[in-house]
Formats: C-alpha cells, structure tokens, sequence
C-alpha cells in the first residue's frame, strides 16, 4: 500500500492531490442519485459505518447548501444520505478510503 495527500474542499472533489506517488488506489466508488424531499438512499460496503475509514466528498450538491445528511452504522457497515430539504435534490458522492 502506498500512500499520497488528498485534500477535498467538500464541494468540488480532490482540489489538491499528489496521486504522482500513490502507486495504487485500494477502494473508490462514486455514487449519483436523485432524492426526493425526505428520501434516503445508503451504500453498503466494507468500512462505510466508519467515518475514520471511507470518506464521502460531494462533486455537486454540497450537504450544506442542499440539506443532504450523511449518516454512518458501523455494525451494518452502511453509509445513508437523507435528503431533508423541501425539493428534490440530485448529487454525485465520491467515497474513498483513508490509509
């Protein structure tokens, strides 16, 4: 396993990377989805219960702007996006995972 920087501005993806010395990527996933108001959806897989171990960043539809919330089970190992706003909202969520 190599290791390199990432660095997310939360909004607009990886806006710093040196992937120049990252010799292999262990787990990248990207989601996109439409939610309607108070719809959720979740993504299952090992390690997304655990915010220490898989990132989520958003390329469109930042959380904050649109009222998305990210909630995490670790004993399911899932990860659920709400959409708590009053209109539909579509996204594109990158996960990756630290370390």
């Amino acid at each position: 396993m190599s290791y390199g920087l990432y660095i997310s501005d939360g909004v607009n993806g990886g806006v710093i990377t040196n992937s120049n010395t990252v010799l292999n990527e262990e787990f990248s996933y990207t989601l996109t989805a439409t939610l309607a108001p108070s719809a959720n959806t979740s993504v299952q897989f090992s390690g997304a219960g655990n915010a220490a171990l898989i990132g989520v960043t958003f390329s469109s539809a930042s959380p904050e702007q649109n009222d998305l919330a990210i909630s995490r089970n670790s004993s399911t190992d899932t990860l659920t996006i709400t959409n708590n706003g009053a209109s539909s909202v579509t996204f594109t969520a990158d996960f990756f995972r630290f370390g």
